[in-house]
């Protein structure tokens, strides 16, 4: 599977990077919203979930998720944050899933197999 993992903690970003692929999935780590528009722009169509954090300078998680299901509302998106997840109170349409970090990783790992096995 490829992941699109968006987080501007680079601590997060690399941990996750290193997660997956030892996992043997392929995965793209961005560190902002705009980034991860532009690397999801260039290639649409080749990912298979999206991991981003919320909060986030230039373009935040929800604006990033919004604009991503205008092109693939059927690629699934899973919000993480540091912050409450109360800030995706009518926006939970976008998300298949969210945690609050620290993550779980073994969790996060299982709750994307199982959305993608739907």
């Amino acid at each position: 599977m490829k992941i699109l993992v968006v987080d501007d903690d680079l601590i997060i970003r690399t941990v996750l990077k290193h997660f997956f692929l030892k996992k043997n999935e392929e995965v793209v780590v961005t560190y902002d919203g705009e980034d991860a528009l532009n690397q999801f722009q260039d290639d649409d169509k080749s990912y298979d979930i999206v991991v981003t954090d919320i909060m986030m300078p230039r373009l935040n998680g929800i604006d990033l998720a919004y604009k991503i299901k205008v092109v693939r509302p059927d690629l699934p998106i899973i919000a993480i944050t540091a912050g409450n997840l109360d800030q995706l109170v009518g926006h939970e349409s976008l998300f298949e899933s969210s945690f609050n970090k620290p993550l779980e990783l073994a969790k996060l790992y299982e709750t994307i197999l199982d959305i993608l096995d739907r």
